[in-house]
């Protein structure tokens, strides 16, 4: 949870949470989708959310390198983004 006692350390795990997440939800989307190519277009943005861990956790060695990385659990965001969707009726379009 964000809080305004939080350390460099805990926002660093809870960016990298965010990537996580949105990868997966990228990916269930795609695997979802029936076009073709916004299937495309949801698999791309799975890769670049991987980049972008990769980049966080790098930037975790370098400032933290003694610490381990604890990566906090999953929000309830990626549930909330899939029932938009739904209710949207979005993956009809796709």
């Amino acid at each position: 949870m964000i809080t305004p006692e939080l350390t460099a350390l805990e926002a660093l795990g809870i960016a990298i949470r965010s990537e996580i997440d949105a990868q997966e939800l990228y990916k269930e989307l795609a695997d979802k989708c029936k076009n073709e190519f916004f299937k495309d277009k949801l698999l791309n943005l799975h890769k670049e959310e991987k980049k972008h861990q990769a980049i966080l956790e790098n930037l975790h060695q370098q400032l933290f390198s003694e610490v381990e990385l604890k990566i906090p659990p999953t929000e309830t965001i990626k549930k909330k983004y899939l029932e938009i969707f739904k209710n949207l009726n979005l993956f009809r379009i796709f």
